[in-house]
């Protein structure tokens, strides 16, 4: 049996929810190129890598938040 199954983080289409059918599209964002010098780096932009991001933010510090999709998309 040669078939593929893609696992479910690789497919750029969103699952069926309230918050996909409700959502606003979202500007892209840059892509991060060359040297960024930050206090803290959040890598991923759900639930818990934004309010990780704002929250040091608030306190402060520089932060970058790298996410490979859209800002909340698994969330």
């Amino acid at each position: 049996m040669n078939a593929r199954v893609q696992h479910p983080a690789r497919d750029d289409r969103h699952v069926a929810s309230y918050y996909a059918a409700s959502s606003h599209p979202q500007a892209d964002h840059p892509v991060l190129q060359g040297e960024l010098k930050v206090d803290v780096c959040v890598v991923g932009g759900g639930f818990s890598g934004l309010n990780t991001a704002i929250e040091l933010s608030e306190r402060g510090l520089s932060v970058a938040l790298l996410e490979a999709r859209k800002i909340g998309w698994g969330a």
